[in-house]
């Protein structure tokens, strides 16, 4: 989590709550492959909003995703969006903040996520 900002999850390879490896987590791969940018110019970044995470590189998105605390305007075009958080965004919030240098005995983690369609 980057403090009042965002959280970050999804790296399937080296985050996984039963194989964690501090010195690589935010590196690790699906093992399904990349995917290819789909930016939105009429997307906003508010709070709540969630987005895939990649390298510098546009095209390199694969299982990480961000979900951001505050309005984050300079994401708008930059980023594949996802979607927006409709429910639980409060409990996102208490999330640790993380630094990958730094064990953490017991991390926050998300265990489980749904994906609606809202109309």
């Amino acid at each position: 989590m980057v403090e009042n900002t965002l959280v970050q999850a999804g790296d399937i390879e080296f985050g996984n709550i039963k194989y964690l490896d501090y010195s690589k987590i935010g590196s690790g791969k699906s093992g399904l492959g990349l995917l290819k940018s789909e930016i939105s110019d009429d997307f906003e970044f508010t709070e709540g909003s969630v987005g895939f995470a990649r390298s510098t590189e546009f095209d390199s998105e694969d299982s990480e995703f961000f979900i951001t605390l505050k309005e984050i305007p300079i994401y708008q075009g930059e980023y594949t969006p996802i979607g927006k958080v409709r429910f639980g965004l409060d409990i996102l919030k208490k999330i640790k903040t993380g630094n990958k240098a730094i064990y953490v005995l017991r991390p926050d983690y998300i265990n489980t996520f749904r994906m609606l369609e809202i109309n």
